[in-house]
């Protein structure tokens, strides 16, 4: 009886319900989205630098031009699939609540 009411109490004890200071949520709110925007402008700026680069090395036959444009197409779909997982992989270790 003695040892299942220290156990409850130290599990009580134990958690930890972590929170933003007061006003500094809204600026990570604003980082996060501000990040989150820059990092799809950056893909898409380099999908189409990559898709010039094939075209133009097919049109010219420049074999390693048209290489390279496939190779940042690669990295484009790479980046992309990273931006759509890392989220969920942040958001599930911080978690919500409390720990």
């Amino acid at each position: 009886m003695l040892s299942t009411r220290v156990t409850s109490a130290a599990l009580r004890a134990a958690q930890v319900c972590p929170e933003a200071p007061t006003g500094v949520q809204e600026y990570a709110d604003d980082f996060t989205s501000w990040t989150l925007w820059a990092v799809l402008v950056i893909l898409a700026i380099a999908a189409v630098a990559g898709a010039g680069m094939l075209v133009f090395g097919r049109l010219t036959g420049h074999p390693k031009g048209a290489r390279l444009g496939l190779e940042v197409i690669m990295a484009v779909i790479g980046g992309a699939v990273l931006f759509v997982i890392l989220p969920g992989i942040v958001s599930g270790i911080t978690g919500k609540g409390c720990v």
